[in-house]
């Protein structure tokens, strides 16, 4: 049966990709609150249920793709790390941006509890890892192995995998329906965002960079509302402020796109079928 089952999943995420890219996301998104509220019943604190509701899923995700893709390699060696980080500079530039320092500066910097901070720190982590495995190692790495074989089939597996990166994101209307505007925006700025962390990942070959990328303006852009005395008030935002901050991320796809000229078509079913072939 476990063969039958592995075959299955196989043939679907050779034959129907994007539908198999479909129903990965929807059981993770359904797995991660789940897991979040089962660990919530044990009363741990504030953010070790919002970790496993990460960390289980994106294991997971680790197992499906040693199912399914049993020889591809995920990246997670040394090799290729600062080049990924490096890629992404621009990107560590606006994550800056988007600690906000002048809310902060205006509202006060408190230093809440170590166990608080650690907290807050592995859960922007887990978030890059949990996404970053789903959308690059899984869904980005069986598109390329689908359509890798020319330079337009590279664009393809990068800008379909991002935009259900982005598309992904409106289950946050779910949890936050009153922010309709706000995750409109986000879902595509996430799509912006997944198609550069596309470029970076299939450039340097290394999960870690565009995980650390991930983290740290996941990391960033909660920073006000663990560190700073403000109140943090959950209310939508406006059209024009959707647009601005869209517009400023929009030079990410263009670079991202850019730098997928370099990425070479290669014969990905031969080369993983290679006897010496490592991950």
């Amino acid at each position: 049966m476990k063969r039958n089952v592995r075959k299955t999943m196989k043939s679907l995420s050779q034959n129907h990709c994007i539908i198999f890219s479909a129903v990965v996301i929807v059981i993770a998104l359904i797995l991660d609150p789940l897991f979040v509220q089962i660990f919530s019943l044990l009363e741990p604190g504030e953010y070790l249920p919002k970790i496993m509701g990460q960390i289980i899923p994106g294991i997971l995700i680790l197992l499906t793709i040693r199912c399914i893709l049993p020889k591809q390699k995920i990246g997670f060696a040394r090799k290729g790390l600062l080049v990924g980080i490096g890629l992404g500079w621009i990107f560590i530039i606006y994550s800056v941006i988007n600690l906000d320092i002048s809310f902060i500066s205006q509202h006060g910097i408190i230093m809440p509890p170590l166990a608080t901070t650690a907290g807050f720190v592995i859960y922007s982590i887990s978030i890059g890892f949990y996404e970053e495995i789903m959308m690059r190692a899984l869904i980005l790495n069986n598109f390329i192995l689908n359509w890798g074989h020319t330079k337009k089939g590279i664009y393809k597996s990068a800008i379909l995998s991002s935009g259900l990166f982005g598309i992904a994101h409106l289950v946050n209307l779910f949890y936050t329906p009153d922010l309709k505007i706000a995750i409109m925006a986000q879902i595509v700025y996430a799509t912006t965002i997944g198609l550069f962390f596309a470029s970076i990942y299939l450039r340097s070959k290394n999960i870690w960079a565009v995980i650390f990328l991930h983290a740290l303006f996941d990391f960033a852009a909660s920073f006000k509302e663990v560190f700073s005395t403000a109140v943090n008030e959950i209310t939508d935002i406006t059209v024009g402020n959707a647009f601005a901050f869209n517009l400023l991320l929009l030079p990410l796809a263009f670079i991202g796109l850019f730098l997928l000229r370099k990425v070479e078509p290669v014969n990905i079913k031969d080369e993983i079928n290679k006897p010496n072939y490592r991950r």
